[in-house]
């Protein structure tokens, strides 16, 4: 509309007259509006190839995101949160509930495990604390080990399919009354215990003097997302569910189809075992996943709609200046073709121009985007803003958009009939 105003204002105020007899000066006023026209025209492309560059860059980054392994398997996934209230006072009880519900849950038709944890990967809801390793002298209080912590129930680990790399894990054995014990993942065995194996090593939750238990670490899984795909992998050490046990717990279920199929059951369950207990959160694990992604997908298609918009704008302005620049060049067209100007020559011509003007948009948005770029590097992943596939990508896409909309005008240009041109004039 702004750009629209301008001429429209200056053609209401233009004297008929004075513009017939002046048509040296309109002669120079129309290079000067040309030239007016070409520079716009280059900033129009030079912001489609900016946030077509944007655009690209957040694709790739989103694809390099979904090709991180979780360290587990979503697929068919069930999640859910069960909040016990004040009738559960001991962990006697919390755990005999847990146990009790997990074991009408695996009978279920189709329910092939269930388990239970403290918090579920990708939700980044661990909680984090300071810890020390038995037989290493303690370090300074704000240089402590620290350290990601789950609680997880018996079978856990293959029910949510995440992969044994040595030792064991959690099984009904693991009692209140049996030692205590805690399974580690291998960026915790990397980081505190580098070439040594940590099995049999025994570490304690908490500052030196917290009396809490010393447990012994008895197996290594791998590592797992908890704080999202992007996010990076810290060090995890999990403790069963039967020797720390919780009022709140989330529950998840391997399913053989599709998750959402077996909610009604799923409730009717724990509704058997106490109806005034909370159940939410009923999500299958896929879904947690996609929602994870959800700011780099919207952040994504934002992107690739302003720069499909832009595309769109480039390409009119690119015809709209060429079929405008062709029907002012009409005569000089009709005078080389009667001159024996082949039609071939007559499409490089307006072609050519079409594209040089491209070029140059193109070369100013690689300059600007290299500059702008920078300041979305936290939304990046995998990828640099520099990347040359996105760049090289982008300014072909926007070559052949220019391309196209060149040809469209010179083609009409050779359809012009030397005589009528020339008659007209």
């Amino acid at each position: 509309m702004l750009f629209g105003l301008v001429p429209a204002l200056h053609a209401s105020r233009l004297d008929v007259t004075a513009s017939l007899k002046a048509e040296d000066r309109g002669a120079t006023a129309g290079r000067s509006s040309h030239r007016l026209r070409r520079l716009l025209l280059v900033s129009e492309i030079a912001v489609a190839l900016l946030l077509s560059t944007g655009a690209g860059l957040m694709i790739r980054s989103l694809w390099n995101v979904r090709q991180v392994d979780p360290g587990f398997q979503p697929q068919n996934l069930l999640t859910l949160t069960v909040a016990l209230n004040n009738s559960y006072q001991s962990d006697e009880q919390r755990i005999a509930f847990y146990q009790d519900a997990l074991a009408r849950l695996r009978s279920l038709p189709g329910i092939q495990a269930a388990s239970t944890a403290d918090c579920l990967p990708i939700t980044g809801t661990c909680w984090g604390s300071v810890f020390v390793i038995e037989g290493r002298p303690v370090p300074p209080r704000n240089q402590l080990l620290t350290s990601q912590w789950n609680i997880a129930g018996e079978d856990y680990f293959e029910t949510m399919g995440i992969r044994r790399v040595r030792g064991r894990t959690f099984s009904r054995f693991d009692t209140p009354a049996s030692g205590k014990v805690a399974v580690i993942n291998e960026k915790a065995a990397r980081q505190f215990f580098p070439n040594e194996d940590p099995i049999g090593k025994r570490v304690k939750q908490g500052f030196p003097e917290t009396p809490n238990p010393w447990r012994e670490i008895v197996g290594v899984v791998a590592d797992v997302k908890q704080n999202g795909l992007d996010a990076e992998q810290l060090p995890e050490i999990f403790l069963p569910f039967a020797q720390e046990s919780r009022n709140r717990e989330w529950v998840v279920l391997r399913t053989a189809t599709g998750p959402g199929s077996y909610v009604p059951a799923v409730r009717g369950v724990i509704r058997e075992l106490n109806k005034d207990l909370p159940v939410y959160g009923i999500r299958p694990m896929e879904e947690l996943l996609t929602e994870s992604m959800a700011q780099r997908s919207f952040a994504m298609a934002l992107l690739a709609g302003f720069a499909g918009l832009a595309l769109l704008l480039a390409a009119a302005g690119i015809y709209s200046v060429i079929a405008y620049s062709v029907s002012q060049r009409t005569k000089e067209i009709g005078i080389r073709m009667a001159l024996g100007a082949h039609r071939a020559h007559v499409v490089r011509m307006v072609v050519g121009e079409g594209m040089f003007t491209a070029g140059a948009g193109i070369a100013a948005g690689a300059a600007a985007a290299l500059g702008v770029t920078r300041l979305m590097r936290t939304l990046l992943f995998g990828v640099g803003t520099d990347d040359p596939l996105c760049y090289a990508a982008v300014a072909v896409l926007l070559g052949i958009v220019a391309l196209t909309a060149s040809y469209i005008p010179a083609r009409r240009a050779t359809q012009i009939d030397p005589l009528i041109a020339l008659r007209h004039e």
